[in-house]
């Protein structure tokens, strides 16, 4: 990835996009969903906007199920207390909201 794409994905992020699991199906490049629309951040192809709920709520999920394994590991190397009741409480709040998610995915 170029570096004007890795730029281009962090400021995306930092507006409140959410990293996809599955490649760019052109040229496999990392993918970030914006305001209802797939972007690939390798060769900035828009992806089709995203009508299902439920492919969102599936995408949330993995993005969550990544910040609670990179919490965790972050809370296990932490010495500082203050810090770890800090991961912990942010720990608790994307359990909180994957819960929520995976019900919401059932139901």
């Amino acid at each position: 990835m170029s570096r004007k794409g890795l730029e281009r994905g962090v400021e995306l992020l930092r507006k409140g996009a959410v990293l996809l699991k599955e490649p760019c199906p052109k040229c496999g490049g990392l993918q970030v969903l914006y305001k209802g629309r797939k972007i690939c951040l390798n060769c900035g192809e828009l992806g089709e906007a995203i009508s299902s709920p439920s492919e969102v709520l599936s995408d949330l999920r993995s993005m969550l199920i990544d910040k609670i394994k990179s919490a965790s590991d972050r809370l296990g190397s932490e010495s500082d207390l203050k810090k770890q009741a800090e991961l912990t409480d942010l720990l608790l709040k994307y359990v909180e909201l994957l819960e929520k998610v995976g019900k919401a995915l059932k139901g």
